[in-house]
């Protein structure tokens, strides 16, 4: 059975937008959603294909094709129609926890493996935005801090007009930046690329300004019940930047349950800052690797 594979590009993303408006992203997964699709298509050589209303998605690491969970209206029969446009049954990456028992059931021999660095950390979109009680403590007195030193601050949409703002802050922070790893400056690269974009992907976000000056940005999107915080960059000489940066920007939606916002990469600061804001769940996702041979 034919797919017609095609190499995911910045002009699909109306296309992504669409279809996940419609289907959401699999167990709230940052891995399904356009900007991470778009924003890492280079490094995983991201390639999309669609047929009867599914959308394919596979990718490389450099250690073997792998597959994504297809999206549409009946897995079973796109996992049919994958196996037999692979020969066989495939790879699979990001598999959320809630579909692994399915896919194990399906393919009895395979192997599933989850890596701690890779789980999304989902939050209660109330808790930060109240970050209430003494388990948000320092948060409270890092806002106030920023607010004390700087003025008050306030979140700007992001928007075509005013993204050359959040370019320039992003220019001053790669400099600021030393022994980027090649990951970082690719992901530098991609952040330039979607503010430069002549419509940001769909994304939203916002501009962090304080007394006349720019301290940082966000990018995100909703996807269902959940805000996915995609790119979150502040002045980390200025105390309380980041914090009032996440602050802010839960505010701002409030009105969805959820906020997502991704992975620490094994990062030990980063995984330090993202359980400090005490996620409502780590998210689970799974590599499932066919016995062959």
């Amino acid at each position: 059975m034919s797919l017609a594979f095609t190499p995911l590009s910045p002009d699909c993303a109306p296309l992504l937008c669409a279809h996940f408006e419609k289907y959401g992203a699999y167990g709230r997964l940052c891995d399904y959603t356009p900007c991470v699709l778009l924003m890492f298509r280079r490094r995983y050589k991201t390639e999309y294909a669609l047929k009867d209303g599914t959308l394919y998605l596979r990718m490389s690491d450099g250690d073997g094709l792998y597959y994504a969970v297809p999206i549409g209206d009946d897995l079973d029969r796109a996992l049919d129609t994958l196996e037999a446009f692979c020969g066989g049954a495939p790879d699979f990456c990001a598999v959320p926890e809630s579909l692994l028992p399915r896919f194990l059931a399906r393919y009895p021999d395979a192997v599933a493996e989850d890596d701690r660095d890779w789980y999304d950390y989902l939050y209660k979109t109330e808790d930060l935005v109240t970050l209430g009680g003494r388990a948000y403590h320092g948060q409270r007195n890092q806002i106030a801090r920023f607010c004390r030193t700087y003025g008050e601050a306030a979140l700007l949409p992001l928007s075509r007009e005013n993204a050359p703002l959040a370019l320039a802050f992003l220019d001053t922070y790669a400099e600021q930046k030393q022994n980027l790893s090649e990951e970082a400056r690719e992901e530098l690269l991609s952040v330039r690329e979607l503010l430069e974009s002549e419509d940001l992907y769909g994304q939203s976000g916002g501009i962090l300004t304080a007394g006349g000056r720019v301290f940082g940005f966000v990018i995100g999107e909703r996807v269902g019940d959940t805000v996915f915080d995609h790119v979150e960059k502040a002045d980390f000489s200025a105390v309380g930047a980041y914090q009032t940066l996440v602050n802010l920007f839960a505010r701002e939606n409030a009105n969805v349950p959820y906020i997502n916002r991704e992975e620490d990469c094994g990062v030990e600061g980063l995984r330090k800052s993202k359980l400090a804001y005490h996620p409502t769940a780590l998210l689970k996702k799974y590599t499932v690797r066919q016995k062959r041979g």
